[in-house]
């Protein structure tokens, strides 16, 4: 390695070349952690409004069709992720559903396990160790109350459907399902934006009254989902800018030392050898443009620091980038390299 210490820093006396070349890595980087981190934080903000307004990918559906061509119709439609069977019980007009326990904010007791168990609202004036009697086709059930759910507070807000709906066990649900005595089926979309194609296929079908909740945020929820889809789409096109960028600048920097590489390859050293010097000067530059980039993407992040969202994962995604970049153009260069004459260059 002693033979090529003389030129491990020959790079930085081209002050020019310098220059040029950390302007244009610093416009990588900038630009990289700018539409990614962008496309970063608008995809949180989504989520976040996605969440916030979960119930909105709840649809209520109504028929006088039996359960097994209900579910026969559904398993036809796309866009569905979940739906559950809600029934209805013939003394005091009782509702009940079956529903996944993560979905149910349970404030006190257990969710429902065992056949008899059901868990009521907060609002019910019930307590645990309280028994409820049902009858479903002429067939009484003593279901026992095991826990309490807050009904003001749910992720899951079916309670904008149907007013203190008490909530069964799944082996309950299958027996009642049998029975053919449903009332109502609730679907969960798979997104907040497949709603609409979703309502529009349930009234192809026909034979259903829907009940689907209003929001206030339909329009920033979509506003955020258009945004977030041209961010992506432009994010794809910002690597075939990037690469370009920095096949300029490798170019450049074999351009302004072609006769220093003409001289190299008379005194024995190979193409390949001499590639690597040149990748290794481009490394050198962009190692220094990380100190203007920081300072400046710093700044950016301050001032819009509620739509960009830099993460650890994003910088190593732009290192990988940049690192398959200039494999390819280590191969391209050695084929440059190779062609550079010094009896060419002198004449």
């Amino acid at each position: 390695m002693l033979k090529y210490k003389f030129l491990c820093l020959n790079i930085l006396k081209k002050r020019k070349l310098c220059r040029f070349s950390i302007i244009m890595f610093v416009i990588v980087f900038i630009f990289n952690l700018f539409i990614l981190g962008l496309s970063n934080g608008i995809r949180i903000k989504y989520e976040k409004i996605k969440k916030d307004n979960i119930d909105h990918n709840y649809i209520m559906i109504e028929s006088d069709k039996s359960y097994e061509d209900i579910i026969n119709d559904l398993k036809k439609l796309d866009y569905i992720e979940q739906y559950y069977p809600v029934f209805f019980g013939e003394n005091n007009n009782v509702i009940f559903s079956y529903l996944d326990n993560k979905l149910i904010n349970l404030i006190d007791g257990n969710y429902a396990i065992n056949k008899n168990d059901i868990v009521v609202s907060n609002n019910s004036g019930k307590q645990i160790g309280d028994i409820i009697e049902i009858n479903i086709n002429n067939q009484l059930y003593q279901l026992k109350v095991v826990g309490i759910y807050n009904a003001d507070n749910q992720e899951l807000v079916i309670n904008h459907f149907i007013e203190d709906i008490i909530y069964i066990s799944n082996e309950f649900s299958n027996e009642i399902i049998e029975s053919n005595n449903i009332m109502r089926v609730m679907i969960k979309t798979n997104d907040y934006i497949n709603v609409e194609p979703l309502i529009k296929n349930i009234n192809e079908i026909g034979g259903y009254n829907l009940t689907i909740m209003n929001t206030s945020n339909s329009e920033i929820l979509d506003r955020y989902y258009s945004f977030y889809n041209i961010i992506n789409t432009l994010s794809k096109f910002l690597i075939v800018f990037s690469s370009l960028l920095i096949i300029i600048v490798e170019f450049v920097i074999v351009y302004d030392n072609r006769l220093d590489i003409a001289i190299m390859k008379c005194i024995g050293y190979s193409p390949f050898k001499i590639s690597l010097l040149m990748i290794y000067y481009s490394l050198i530059l962009l190692t220094i443009s990380l100190v203007p980039s920081t300072i400046i993407i710093s700044f950016i992040c301050f001032v819009l620091n509620e739509y960009i969202s830099i993460s650890i994962d994003i910088i190593v995604k732009i290192f990988i980038e940049f690192i398959a970049i200039k494999l390819i153009i280590t191969a391209i260069l050695y084929f440059i390299i190779n062609k550079i004459n010094v009896i060419k260059l002198i004449k």
